[in-house]
């Protein structure tokens, strides 16, 4: 079965955002969950530092709900025949997601910790600290639901194009 809508979840700096960008460059259309906050969050004059997106995103769930941002996530889509989304942490936006697209596909991409800190470093120039204090975030702890939900897990600890090979025979 050729899967034609999928969602990538997995902690900060597991390479969620680069497998994205590949399954671009092949035709796919990208969502993602930060961009829609982001550009939400500058339409109402907020900041777009990574702690007042995770505010922001944190209050639009508490005053719309899961369903709204889902909701948003899947209009995005404009009648694309391949859909990548990207960046939902959440689990509850996850599965209403999934109810809204019942084909979705979740795949969780992991990473140990040290190969994420080391990306986000030099990705991001975060620091040890901001990198802990990122870990402990209540956001990022959700993501391990995400795995319990996953049709499939794959490994990014080594090349992104090996984990990408990967990502495409799993969704074959």
């Amino acid at each position: 079965m050729n899967h034609s809508y999928i969602l990538l979840i997995g902690h900060s700096g597991t390479g969620k955002s680069s497998l994205s960008m590949l399954l671009k460059q092949e035709g796919w259309k990208v969502i993602s969950a930060g961009d829609t906050i982001r550009t939400l969050a500058k339409e109402l004059g907020y900041s777009i530092s990574r702690k007042e997106l995770q505010k922001f995103g944190n209050q639009l769930l508490i005053e719309k709900g899961e369903y709204y941002f889902a909701d948003i996530l899947a209009n995005q889509m404009h009648g694309a025949n391949q859909v990548i989304f990207e960046g939902i942490r959440p689990v509850q936006v996850i599965c209403e997601l999934k109810k809204i697209i019942p084909e979705l596909f979740i795949v969780f991409i992991e990473s140990d910790s040290e190969t994420r800190f080391f990306r986000l470093y030099e990705q991001e120039g975060l620091t040890r600290d901001e990198f802990n204090a990122l870990e402990i975030h209540f956001m990022e702890k959700q993501v391990e639901h995400g795995r319990e939900i996953a049709n499939c897990v794959l490994d990014n600890n080594g090349h992104i194009n090996d984990t990408f090979e990967a990502l495409k025979n799993a969704i074959k």
